[in-house]
């Protein structure tokens, strides 16, 4: 996989680089690494890694409770070793 493949349309639906999310990607970003950390999986990347310009995610589903997200779908890609990471995660 190469980040050329990462792509982003005009509407800003498709890929984005990690530690360029803002808003509401970027709050499911810390939901989920919230959750990772919560549950443990040491197979899933650390928070701080995920916020790194070598990850990439794909927003595939983020659900909210007033102004705190309560569910992601969220896939990552590290090119960099060609690794997918997938979470679905809800409160």
């Amino acid at each position: 996989m190469d980040v050329s493949e990462l792509k982003t349309d005009m509407n800003g639906y498709g890929w984005t680089q990690c530690d360029q999310a803002e808003g509401v990607l970027k709050d499911a970003i810390d939901f989920a690494g919230d959750w990772g950390e919560f549950e443990k999986t040491t197979w899933f990347p650390e928070k701080q890694d995920m916020k790194s310009p070598d990850m990439f995610v794909f927003s595939w589903r983020i659900a909210y409770s007033g102004t705190r997200p309560t569910a992601v779908q969220l896939m990552f890609v590290r090119p960099s070793d060609k690794t997918v990471f997938y979470i679905s995660a809800k409160t």
